[in-house]
């Protein structure tokens, strides 16, 4: 990844960053991009912020999946 250049495919590389799925080279070269970059910074905090809410819904649909004690099925 060029530093100096905003990746091509920039949601997926955030999104990757973020889950930690992004090789560490790639990893450290996005950390020293997106602070310089506001326009990539914004995308990483989108990113963040829709990882967190998906991850709010999976726990409450989680949630709604299981029968409460003592009730039965």
């Amino acid at each position: 990844m060029d530093v100096d250049r905003c990746p091509v495919a920039l949601e997926e590389v955030a999104e990757a960053y973020l889950l930690g799925s992004l090789p560490e080279v790639e990893a450290r070269a996005f950390e020293r991009h997106y602070v310089v970059c506001p326009g990539c910074a914004a995308i990483l905090e989108a990113t963040r912020s829709y990882l967190e809410a998906v991850k709010a819904l999976v726990i409450i649909g989680a949630q709604r999946a299981m029968p409460l004690a003592g009730q039965s099925s």
